[in-house]
């Protein structure tokens, strides 16, 4: 029975048929296999299937048009790849042609063209007599196309497997009800927020009006603030779990599942607290098991499906398919932010990542698109310094907004921490050793507003492990004893313990 099974598939890879079906879902198992840590399986479903459905479409389409088995095979897996393919083409020509003399426009014409007269070509000798060559050109295809979409799939799921999601914290609803009395607490995460003083030796940008207005509503700013880690996972698994993982240079080997499962809202929920989130439109902080209330939309597309658009030719032809619909995760946050203490349930514990100000820039500082910048990349090298600069004025401006919103309609002065997960990279890329780099990538903003006792607990070179370990001894009634401030890079305790 297996023989005759295995023979079955080989003779069904031969004919060619299934060639569209495996070059229309390797993208999506490669973007998978690139990005397991972050990405849970079932984040990948829906672009599987979508996928999956145009390289059938395309294989029935060709068939109907040409006779021939194997030329409509050619014809398909032709077309599939221009559609998988076309954005990640036409933007790596953007990125080699970068200033060259005839424009990247220009280029993408030529490109285009040169597309367009290929294909022509295969029509041209698709016509009878048929040529033998189609069949061993299809089988060529059929095998090579196979081998790449089954080899890749093995390689995710092996990565799956060295990052299958460990059993986090685990709670049994709350241990008491919590004091009519107790503070509301906001744990801000904002991404790729750099220090001040950081701020105007890279950028030459004048950042303490913005901190100014914090003082005026109680915020105290550290001064030297770090963070703990160059790269969000790493941090923000940290900062929620209050501690260093145990393993290799205190890095978390799963950061996926520690952030979801996280030490700080189970001593929110220990404590009595009402736990919101939101669905930060990157995976690993899209949703918090933990919480009572996780606020997202179902129908927008997740990160790895903006991923995955970008590369293909609605990326390059739609641009606003991924970018408004990140921008709309990011409006819904900031809004949501701003009317959250209005919602019922108290006392609220509300843990927001709000991916801003890092690039892709999608906002100018009015809030607008902005018209001269073309930085969508989110894992891409930082450039464009004047699309962050106007994209942390825009946040500045809503981060205000929600703040004052939150200490209106507060019961009892709220606690609030503004912390960042890491600075910005305008230097170079996270891993180089490079003194400059290191202190712009690890220097952020880090504020706290809470009552002046607690308030003095801060002090001023403190990284966020000690400062979300300080917020929950505060708010929860669970004092935790500081530990060392380590900054992490490439692997490497850098940062002089606090003594």
């Amino acid at each position: 029975m297996t023989n005759k099974f295995l023979s079955g598939a080989w003779r069904a890879i031969r004919s060619g048929g299934l060639s569209p079906l495996f070059l229309a879902l390797w993208p999506v198992l490669s973007l998978y296999h690139q990005n397991a840590a972050e990405c849970p399986p079932g984040a990948v479903l829906r672009s599987l299937a979508t996928m999956g459905g145009i390289g059938t479409i395309a294989t029935l389409a060709f068939r109907v048009l040409f006779n021939d088995r194997a030329i409509a095979s050619v014809h398909a897996s032709f077309f599939v790849l221009v559609f998988a393919g076309g954005g990640a083409f036409f933007a790596a020509i953007d990125r080699r042609l970068a200033g060259f003399p005839v424009g990247t426009a220009a280029a993408e014409l030529v490109a285009l063209l040169a597309l367009l007269a290929a294909y022509l070509g295969l029509l041209r000798s698709a016509r009878p007599p048929v040529r033998r060559w189609w069949a061993s050109a299809n089988t060529v295809l059929a095998v090579g196309a196979a081998s790449l979409c089954f080899s890749t799939a093995l390689l995710g799921i092996a990565a799956a497997g060295r990052k299958s999601p460990g059993a986090g914290t685990t709670i049994e609803g709350p241990a008491r009800v919590a004091s009519p009395d107790a503070p509301d607490v906001y744990l801000i995460l904002l991404d790729g927020y750099g220090r001040a003083d950081v701020l105007k030796d890279v950028l030459a940008y004048d950042n303490t009006p913005f901190l100014r207005e914090l003082a005026k509503r109680g915020f105290w700013v550290a001064p030297r603030g770090r963070s703990n880690f160059p790269t969000t996972p790493d941090a923000v698994a940290t900062l929620l779990n209050l501690d260093y993982a145990e393993g290799a240079a205190g890095a978390p080997s799963n950061p996926r599942a520690m952030i979801q499962h996280n030490r700080f809202q189970a001593l929110a929920r220990e404590a009595g607290y009402v736990l919101y989130s939101f669905d930060s439109g990157w995976l690993i902080t899209s949703s918090f098991p933990l919480s009572d209330v996780e606020i997202r939309s179902l129908w927008r597309l997740n990160e790895f499906e903006r991923s995955l658009v970008d590369v293909t030719v609605l990326g390059k032809l739609f641009p606003l398919i991924v970018r408004g619909d990140q921008r709309g995760i990011l409006e819904r946050n900031l809004r949501e932010l701003r009317a959250l203490p209005e919602r019922p349930g108290q006392p609220k514990c509300v843990v927001a990542h709000i991916v801003l100000p890092h690039p892709p820039y999608l906002f100018d500082a009015a809030g607008n698109v902005p018209r001269h910048t073309s930085d969508f990349n989110l894992m891409g090298p930082w450039k464009e310094p004047d699309g962050y600069i106007d994209q942390l004025r825009f946040l500045n401006a809503r981060l205000l907004e929600a703040i004052d919103a939150i200490v209106a309609h507060a019961r009892v002065p709220p606690l609030i921490l503004l912390v960042s997960d890491h600075g910005s990279c305008f230097r170079g890329r996270v891993g180089a050793d490079d003194e400059k780099l290191v202190a712009e990538r690890t220097g952020i903003l880090l504020a706290v507003a809470a009552p002046p006792a607690q308030r003095a607990l801060f002090y001023d070179s403190i990284t966020p492990v000690n400062a979300v370990r300080l917020l929950a001894g505060s708010a929860f009634g669970r004092p935790q004893p500081p530990v060392d401030d380590r900054v992490y890079w490439n692997a490497e305790n850098i940062a002089t313990p606090k003594s």
